[in-house]
Formats: structure tokens, C-alpha cells, sequence
């Protein structure tokens, strides 16, 4: 899957409501409209620094039809919009590589060039 902060909001919606997390329609528009909230960490602005972000995707989530073909049309978009910012990376293993650390769960790394935290 992709990270909720590179998603639309089309394809965030119906992967969030496409689960079995969120009882209600409304409960899965909401987390969607928190998550596009969110990704604001990524655009650059006139008093802070955007966050930097790496990401590694499997090519099946570039590939995957989430709600039909317009929303990943969109989606991909989406994807060589933020890959042209200066703090963003994508990188994209294929499926040639076969089975690879991530292949069974997603996860983080969080770096902070801050220091130690208490």
C-alpha cells in the first residue's frame, strides 16, 4: 500500500473504507480528510522546513486498481507531482526482485537530525 501521506484523497478513502477498521462511511471520510490534513508536513513553507521524506514502494501498490482506473490515473499523478520535490524521494522495487524485507508488513524509519530526546 502507499504511504497515506503520497495518497489522494479518492484512493486514501477507498483504501480506508475498503478495510474493516471504520464501521461507518462517515468514520472513513473523516480518517481520510485527517490524512490529507496531514501530508501539509510535506509542502514547503516560508517559516519551517518540509519534512524529508524516503520511500520505498513495491511496484504491485503502482500497479494495484483501488476504486477503478480514473483514481489510480490520479493517484500516479500524485506520485510524479511529490517526486519532483527537492525533499521527497521514491524508489520503486520491481517485481523482479522477488521476495524482499518489506514484502510482508509495511514499515517506518523515523531519523531526526535533532538529537537525543529526553
Amino acid at each position: 500500500m502507499l504511504p497515506g501521506v503520497l495518497q489522494t484523497s479518492d484512493y486514501a478513502y477507498s483504501v480506508i473504507n475498503g478495510g474493516s477498521v471504520w464501521k461507518t462511511t462517515r468514520e472513513a471520510r473523516a480518517f481520510a480528510e485527517l490524512r490529507m490534513k496531514r501530508q501539509k508536513v510535506l509542502v514547503p513553507a516560508s517559516d519551517r522546513h518540509p519534512l524529508r521524506v524516503r520511500c520505498v514502494l513495491d511496484k504491485a501498490c503502482l500497479r494495484r486498481e483501488v476504486s477503478g482506473p480514473s483514481v489510480l490515473r490520479s493517484q500516479l499523478d500524485r506520485l510524479a507531482d511529490v517526486s519532483r520535490q527537492t525533499n521527497i524521494e521514491l524508489r520503486v522495487i520491481p517485481f523482479k526482485a522477488g521476495a524482499h524485507t518489506g514484502i510482508e508488513v509495511a514499515y517506518t524509519v523515523f531519523h531526526s537530525d535533532v538529537g537525543d530526546l529526553p
